[in-house]
């Protein structure tokens, strides 16, 4: 009997002592025992408040818990104290929530249980914007605080509409709501969707519905424009803000504010063609009337000129040369194909000085922007050499003159213009000579006056002469006496 009592306590301490395989052979350690751990609170399916809820329970050869809540990211960890354990959680949203308890014993999971429980819905968070009593504009957003998970009920003028509570807030965005005081109400629901936990009721005042026109009077539409900056101008009329947004290619450039229902802003923009839009706004700033053009901004063929000299033009050694032109952009100037200078826009003109050689030459300038290149010619002859001195044939220098008027003929170079000075050095009177260089001035009674010699008396009268070619060039001053005997 001894032998048998031995052999089967032998047989109880190997089988204790067995370890459970897995299906490949590997020994795995074997479950947490049953019972480990428990929640007492709250119990399994039980409903109560959705905000200080205490998760308690007990634990067997735990040293810490850790909670974790359905749709809640933290996770809550508490010691085990005498077998027993208990922490609160955050708020959670109405409705069913898993619960789940792990209990750890040195940093191994040893058994984990859950339970459900369900947050009932409650008034506390329920709130209402618009205020009561508040004006707003007659489109505006109603919202306000609700329990998360939960249905509100909105009904505006007694027109209702259930909307979801996210994130213990609700939204609804109403449009062109008339003119005039209107109710408000929002209602908690329960998780049955039709009790309801608490309300509130509002009354506001809208303000008129926005109507705006809007139009771009300058420039017009396909338009073309040789410089960047711009001036919008048109009209605006509305019953709101008289601001105008100017927009190009869809980018807010810059505002105009309208006086009389007229408006106007400078723009700068690129150059090529581009979309400028004037828009009006209403308080949420939602367009309410636009229009649009479309402009392209280029060099043009009047975009730059030479205006002196002229085209065909006679000068001297020295040219001045100017023109117009746009914006701040430079002018290069070439002479007879060769580039000579640059010289930037200013206030529309450019200008410049030249010095070139007797014979004909060729003016050539170009501006370039955008891609684009104009460019404008002048031919020019320069010519340094003065006129022959006027040579005065009839009447003969030193004859006597008897009456009046005196026709003076005479020579000087072809196309040359002379011009006859008077007692005190003031031109009197000028001819242009013929292709042969001949030409013919007559000297009035006045010219003689000037001079003092109409006393009836022996006396002498000097004319001075000078002729001045197509270029400017001047002779030399010719100087010829008469005598005189003149009434």
């Amino acid at each position: 009997m001894v032998g048998v009592r031995c052999v089967r306590r032998f047989v109880i301490a190997l089988v204790s002592a067995l370890v459970v395989l897995g299906p490949a052979g590997v020994a795995t350690a074997a479950p947490p025992p049953g019972g480990a751990i428990t929640i007492t609170t709250p119990i399994d399916e039980a409903t109560g408040d959705d905000v200080n809820v205490q998760v308690a329970g007990t634990a067997k050869r735990a040293t810490t818990v850790v909670i974790t809540v359905a749709g809640d990211p933290n996770t809550y960890e508490t010691w085990v104290v005498k077998g027993q354990w208990g922490t609160l959680v955050n708020s959670m949203p109405a409705g069913t929530t898993q619960i789940c308890a792990e209990a750890f014993d040195a940093g191994v999971s040893i058994g984990r249980t859950c339970i459900t429980y369900t947050a009932a819905v409650d008034g506390q968070y329920l709130s209402l914007f618009p205020d009561d009593g508040a004006s707003v504009q007659s489109t505006f957003t109603a919202g306000g605080g609700c329990h998360g998970g939960s249905t509100v009920r909105l009904t505006l003028d007694g027109q209702s509409e259930e909307i979801f509570c996210d994130s213990y807030q609700y939204y609804r965005r109403y449009v062109d709501v008339p003119e005039g005081e209107h109710t408000l109400a929002v209602e908690q629901l329960a998780l049955d969707g039709s009790t309801v936990v608490a309300s509130i009721t509002h009354t506001f005042a809208s303000a008129p519905v926005p109507v705006a026109t809007v139009a771009i009077t300058s420039p017009e539409d396909g338009s073309t424009g040789d410089w960047t900056e711009l001036v919008i101008s048109g009209t605006e009329s509305s019953n709101i803000d008289p601001t105008v947004q100017i927009y190009v290619d869809g980018v807010y450039t810059t505002g105009a504010t309208a006086t009389d229902g007229q408006w106007s802003a400078p723009v700068t923009v690129d150059w090529g063609t581009h979309e400028i839009c004037a828009r009006k706004v209403n308080w949420q700033g939602d367009s309410i009337a636009d229009d649009c053009i479309v402009h392209t901004v280029e060099l043009l063929d009047t975009s730059l000129s030479i205006t002196s000299p002229g085209d065909g033009s006679i000068q001297q050694t020295f040219v001045a040369v100017e023109g117009t032109c746009v914006g701040d952009l430079y002018v290069e100037l070439a002479v007879d194909g060769e580039q000579d200078q640059s010289r930037q826009c200013l206030e529309g003109r450019w200008s410049t000085s030249l010095f070139l050689a007797d014979g004909t030459h060729t003016l050539t300038a170009r501006m370039s922007a955008g891609g684009t290149t104009v460019t404008d010619s002048v031919s020019v002859m320069v010519d340094s050499v003065p006129p022959a001195t006027p040579v005065v044939v009839s009447p003969p220098p030193g004859s006597t003159l008897t009456s009046t008027p005196v026709t003076l003929t005479g020579t000087t170079s072809p196309g040359a213009r002379v011009t006859v000075y008077d007692a005190t050095s003031n031109a009197y009177r000028s001819a242009t000579a013929d292709s042969s260089g001949s030409w013919t001035l007559t000297l009035d009674r006045d010219f003689f006056a000037t001079a003092g010699v109409l006393t009836g008396r022996r006396s002498s009268v000097a004319v001075g002469l000078m002729a001045t070619d197509a270029a400017g060039n001047s002779s030399d001053y010719a100087r010829v006496t008469y005598q005189t005997r003149l009434r």
